[in-house]
């Protein structure tokens, strides 16, 4: 058996030792998923991909199949406890991988190869050497004056030739060609042809002139036509003296303006209603007699406990025969614009109403007047 190889299926077989006849091992053991676990590097145990045979079959020999993956370790720990736990003892089986193993050494073919190459290129290297002089070689036999000319000729090459190739060929500029090197003689016979292909033709050309005559009349006719319309904006707009006067009420108008809106609005004092300075302070006095207030917790349709009035409560009875009119938008939609009597109050701003169709809910505001 070859040795286990990292990151290479690995076959290999245990016998188990039946616990009910030790040291014997157990003849057609039960293998069950979870009994054959595979821990990778010191990494937590999982089942195998495979889960082991007898083999043959009633015989004592467990056949454990881990795949690459399993065996993609340095150290692979094999476990083996039968998860019922009645037939055969637990086995702890581990081993280390290598990256290579006899089944990667060469064949007797592979280096008949070898040798036959070697064979080969030996035989070509004896070939060159052959034609060296045999040592002592005379000074006469070796052409030093020619090896010196050959590596200055070489040199001297080197320096007229690019440092690389461009697409396997040498890639060079024309500087200057000879008068009359071009020839029609030394052209291909399309030469003309291709040359002045995509070129424009007389035709060609008298039609762009016109379309672009066509084109620019009509840009002319439009220009001509918006400087109109602007035109007739521009007399509509008022002379110097009237664009002065408009100025000048702009400013006016604006000494009238507070500096700043408050919430989005003005800001303004009233100092009469109709002229009627009177009619005003009476309606004052008539907005500040009334009473804002919004319902508290635990109030019934005879008595509301208020959360706040404005004013507050002060004294027992001190918005007795007052009218309580709930506001429009209040919480409890039945009691939007109902209004009551109150027949008493207590110091603590309880009031006491003539009864209401329903009980006021905490949050619901009215006013007293």
């Amino acid at each position: 058996m070859a040795a286990p190889k990292k990151n290479t299926a690995f076959t290999f077989s245990v016998g188990l030792v039946a616990q009910a006849n030790r040291p014997n091992f157990k003849a057609a053991p039960t293998l069950a998923a979870g009994d054959f676990k595979v821990s990778i590097d010191g990494g937590a145990f999982a089942n195998l991909t495979n889960l082991p045979t007898v083999t043959p079959a009633a015989g004592t020999r467990v056949e454990i199949v881990l795949t690459a993956a399993e065996m993609n370790g340095d150290n692979i720990y094999v476990q083996c406890i039968d998860a019922a736990g009645a037939e055969w003892d637990d086995v702890l089986i581990t081993f280390e991988t290598t990256v290579s193993n006899a089944d990667d050494l060469a064949t007797q073919a592979s280096v008949n190869t070898i040798d036959d190459f070697l064979d080969t290129e030996v035989a070509a290297i004896k070939a060159k050497t052959d034609l060296i002089p045999a040592a002592p070689a005379a000074v006469g036999d070796i052409p030093t004056a020619d090896i010196t000319a050959i590596l200055a000729d070489t040199n001297d090459i080197q320096t007229r030739l690019p440092a690389a190739l461009v697409g396997g060929r040498i890639d060079a500029s024309v500087g200057a060609m000879a008068a009359d090197v071009l020839t029609a003689a030394a052209t291909a016979a399309d030469f003309t042809t291709e040359v002045t292909s995509g070129l424009a033709t007389v035709a060609n050309q008298t039609t762009i002139i016109g379309y672009l005559d066509t084109e620019v009349a009509t840009i002319l006719a439009a220009v001509d036509t918006e400087v109109a319309a602007i035109k007739a904006v521009t007399d509509a707009l008022p002379e110097a003296g009237a664009l002065t006067t408009i100025q000048a009420d702009l400013n006016d108008i604006q000494t009238r303006l507070p500096a700043a809106l408050v919430g989005g609005r003005i800001d303004a004092n009233l100092s009469a209603i109709g002229n009627d300075t009177t009619a005003l302070t009476a309606f004052k006095r008539a907005v500040l007699g009334n009473v804002i207030g919004t319902v508290g917790a635990a109030s019934s349709t005879t008595s509301i406990v208020t959360a706040s009035l404005t004013p507050a409560a002060a004294v027992i009875d001190q918005y007795k025969g007052r009218i309580l009119v709930f506001d429009k938008d209040t919480t409890t939609a039945n009691l939007r614009g109902q209004g009551t009597d109150i027949t008493a109050n207590t110091a603590l701003g309880v009031l006491t109403v003539t009864a209401l169709t329903d009980a006021p809910a905490a949050g619901d505001t009215f006013t007293i007047t």
